[in-house]
């Protein structure tokens, strides 16, 4: 009960201790300066504009036109149950309160009172000139030893007046689930069905023991909610931990990729050295070739001078029948070497699971998946609860029948899969095949 306490006495805003506590029409409590500073969605309701409790989502009529948020901020009802405990508990967000006049005309001044008639904190000298207005001369004020200290113990000491027209509170609207004076009645409440006097509610709801059964109620909700917040709380365990798993499984991944290309790598130069040798060779031979006809050209050349430079007749002619027959070799050799006059290149295919690796935009994806959580609560009502559990085994028939546990635990917790084209990638002997091609020289 102590820990429950301590969790009501902080605002559901900034989740710290109140610091003027202003209460809305729904009945929840925020800080004024929350309230002044929460970046509510204006909505239009009926021709009226009205914000949503941040706790409840109850529509709670917006400030007005020529209204700012900080001022309906500060003109909100005070709190004073809250202000009361954290008086009694010495709360320091209750004496570092700040003069509420003096701030409208931007000035700062701590306040030293407190006027309980317009749930209002003043500094020293808007306490004095709040004595001399007639409006406001009669107004019950506080000093700051009482606000300090001071236990609300009388009902009659909670000012229950309208924040919008400063009159008492004596109507509640069964239509708007709100409370209202007699003012709110023709501004908002005039089509309601249902008004009732809030005293004669009060006794019903006294004798009738309506004030217990909504306590037990609030009891077993809080329950269903605390069951709720440990599912959410396990469920963050869970999340974390398949992030980490996640992660591993990428690491991983990316270490195969490397290795892996690392491995094509290797083989990729080891054929392009293997290509190189083979194509080279066959050059090298070619040369070899054309230079030995060159040299055997030559000596021709010189045993035809030789024998033009003999005076025997006989001699001559044998040199240039000779060297006449070889001429007409080296022609026929000439005519093969040109049939046979490719230029030999390199050439590369990458293959296409390698040039798919380029185009992948990522190693995987990881997809948010969500079921059904079953809980049973007690709160609602058996036919809601069967017609959950039937929701759930809707959900449950869905999935895809399998007898190994192995993918059932995958398919609750789905794991990101790589890319096809990486998957590929892995797979492929090499990056892509080394070639060479005779061209012709034409």
């Amino acid at each position: 009960m102590a820990e429950a306490s301590t969790q009501i006495m902080k605002c559901p805003l900034c989740l710290e201790s109140f610091r003027l506590p202003k209460v809305l029409d729904c009945f929840h409590t925020f800080c004024e300066g929350c309230l002044s500073t929460f970046p509510f969605d204006k909505k239009n309701l009926k021709g009226k504009d009205i914000f949503e409790c941040p706790v409840c989502v109850t529509p709670i009529l917006a400030p007005t036109e020529d209204e700012t948020q900080e001022r309906w901020a500060s003109n909100l009802p005070t709190n004073y149950r809250v202000l009361s405990f954290l008086n009694e508990k010495g709360s320091e967000s209750v004496d570092t309160v700040l003069c509420q006049p003096c701030q409208e005309g931007g000035k700062t001044q701590t306040s030293v009172a407190f006027c309980v008639d317009c749930a209002e904190y003043l500094c020293r000298s808007c306490r004095q000139n709040h004595k001399l207005f007639k409006i406001s001369k009669h107004h019950v004020i506080t000093d700051e030893s009482v606000t300090a200290n001071q236990n609300y113990e009388s009902d009659s000491e909670y000012p229950a007046v309208c924040h919008i027209h400063k009159k008492p509170l004596v109507y509640y609207c069964n239509d708007h689930k709100v409370v209202c004076c007699v003012q709110c009645i023709p501004d908002g409440h005039r089509k309601c069905i249902k008004l009732d006097d809030i005293e004669d509610l009060a006794k019903s709801v006294s004798e009738n023991g309506s004030l217990k059964e909504v306590q037990d109620k609030l009891e077993v909700l809080s329950a269903d909610f605390q069951k709720i917040q440990g599912k959410r709380e396990d469920n963050l365990k869970i999340v974390d931990e398949q992030k980490k798993d996640i992660r591993k499984l990428i690491e991983t991944w990316r270490k195969n990729l490397v290795k892996k290309v690392k491995e094509l790598e290797k083989s990729a130069l080891e054929r392009l050295d293997e290509v190189h040798e083979e194509v080279t060779t066959e050059l090298e031979n070619r040369l070899k070739e054309c230079k030995s006809v060159i040299a055997a050209v030559e000596v021709s050349s010189f045993m035809l001078e030789e024998a033009s430079n003999m005076k025997n007749m006989r001699q001559l002619f044998i040199g240039f029948a000779k060297v006449s027959k070889q001429a007409d070799n080296y022609s026929t050799t000439l005519q093969s070497l040109y049939d046979r006059a490719f230029e030999l290149s390199l050439g590369y295919a990458t293959k296409k699971e390698v040039e798919s690796f380029y185009n992948a935009d990522s190693l995987g994806d990881t997809k948010k998946d969500s079921k059904s959580m079953y809980l049973s609560f007690a709160s609602i009502n058996e036919d809601e609860m069967l017609k959950s559990m039937e929701r759930y085994r809707e959900y449950e028939n869905k999935l895809p029948a399998s007898d190994s546990e192995e993918e059932n635990v995958k398919r609750k917790f789905p794991q990101p899969k790589p890319s096809k084209m990486l998957s590929k990638t892995l797979s492929a002997p090499r990056y892509g095949k080394f070639q060479f091609r005779e061209l012709d020289d034409n």
